[in-house]
């Protein structure tokens, strides 16, 4: 009876062994396996800094600094009286901006243009109470030998563009001449400051003109390299502009 005892009791320490090794190795995997996943995490991120990819976290990506405004927002703006002493011209609405970064709290971007497209404008307003204050306006309207003025969308980028937490403005515009010297202008407010680079297109390189303000190469990095992908692009696409002029524009990038 005793020898029956033990070996009962032996069986038991067995198999309190085995579970208790079981345990163990469960442990162990589940450790090596969270090894492995954090090493991935790691390879992510360092192959997404080799590749230039910026990685945000989701606080990062909810505080957007700008967004769209819609035609039924801007709308209800007027109908709301809340943009009376503005004065606001051009008939049609062409594209608004809401601005929220540490400088510009709660302001909106509007642009619009005439029915005839012979006048664009665009104003930044103060959005803590739509209307009470202007704080900066641009018109440009058609010269003599012009039948059209109109702004490029695809050219227009109201964001952080350096990173800097202050949310940057380019936006870009053309003419159609009848002479065949179409005017394309690309404006840049930075900082209260307004950068521009003119240009006259034409058939002929010689005849071509480009005024490029002195201060563009004292911008930050990532605004000249926006611009100089914005003026490449549009060379191809919209207007002829010479290679001298486009290297220029990429000067020290």
């Amino acid at each position: 009876m005793l020898m029956k005892k033990t070996r009962i009791v032996r069986i038991k320490q067995v198999k309190l062994f085995f579970i208790t090794f079981l345990g163990l190795f469960l442990s162990c995997k589940e450790i090596r396996q969270t090894n492995i996943s954090s090493n991935e995490s790691i390879d992510v991120i360092k192959d997404s800094v080799k590749k230039g990819t910026i990685i945000e976290n989701k606080e990062s990506i909810t505080q957007n600094k700008t967004s769209l405004i819609s035609n039924e927002e801007y709308f209800n703006f007027h109908s709301n009286g809340e943009l009376d002493n503005i004065n606001i011209q051009g008939e049609e609405y062409f594209l608004g901006y809401h601005i929220n970064d540490k400088k510009l709290k709660d302001k909106y971007l509007i642009f619009t243009q005439k029915e005839d497209k012979t006048s664009l404008y665009v104003y930044l307003i103060d959005g803590d109470d739509v209307g009470s204050e202007l704080i900066w306006n641009f018109k440009e309207s058609i010269q003599e030998t012009e039948d059209r003025i109109y702004f490029l969308e695809d050219y227009i980028n109201i964001d952080d563009i350096d990173g800097d937490g202050l949310v940057d403005m380019i936006y870009v515009y053309s003419t159609d001449s009848r002479d065949g010297y179409d005017r394309l202008n690309l404006v840049i407010r930075y900082k209260n400051a307004i950068i521009t680079i003119k240009h006259i297109g034409a058939s002929l390189d010689d005849e071509r003109e480009t005024e490029i303000d002195k201060s563009f190469f004292n911008l930050p990095i990532p605004i000249r390299e926006k611009v100089y992908d914005y003026m490449s692009n549009i060379n191809n696409k919209v207007i002829g502009i010479n290679s001298n002029v486009l290297d220029e524009i990429g000067r020290g990038l």
